[in-house]
């Protein structure tokens, strides 16, 4: 008799290789240092939006990668950046040695009770399932009426 293996046994079976969820964020974690060119982005950006205002994001963006490549101060937000990760590793030291606690991921506004954002998929799907409903109603007095008719 021969025996059977698990992936015939088991239909959920993948292998061995199971998929993880991704934890959650802890919405008290430090945020992440800003590089050299996101301090430069910051101050920048506002100056290419002064200059070229029909700009998308997307240009803009092209704009100030542009600006970098020629930038001559990088001295001063490569100093900058700097600050900003010794500030990060101040911060997670200080988070770490507290207790980084774990928070659950968050419930979306629907499953809490509350109405869903304006414009939602949610509020668009319940609305056309309400429309559905009404619909039914109608057709339904439609035909008890047609049905007296008859008699």
């Amino acid at each position: 008799m021969a025996s059977r293996s698990r992936k015939d046994q088991d239909p959920d079976y993948d292998g061995g290789r199971r998929k993880r969820g991704k934890g959650g964020k802890d919405p008290n974690a430090p945020k992440r240092p800003l590089s050299a060119f996101f301090c430069f982005s910051g101050e920048e950006r506002a100056k290419v939006k002064a200059k070229f205002p029909d700009y998308t994001v997307g240009q803009i963006a092209k704009e100030l990668g542009e600006r970098w490549k020629t930038c001559s101060n990088r001295a001063k937000y490569e100093a900058l950046a700097a600050k900003e990760k010794q500030r990060y590793d101040e911060e997670m030291a200080e988070y770490k040695q507290n207790g980084a606690k774990k928070v659950p991921p968050k419930e979306p506004a629907a499953a809490k009770g509350k109405p869903a954002p304006k414009g939602s998929k949610t509020q668009a799907k319940k609305a056309k399932v309400d429309d559905d409903d009404e619909g039914d109603e109608d057709v339904d007095d439609e035909d008890e009426d047609d049905e007296g008719e008859s008699d």
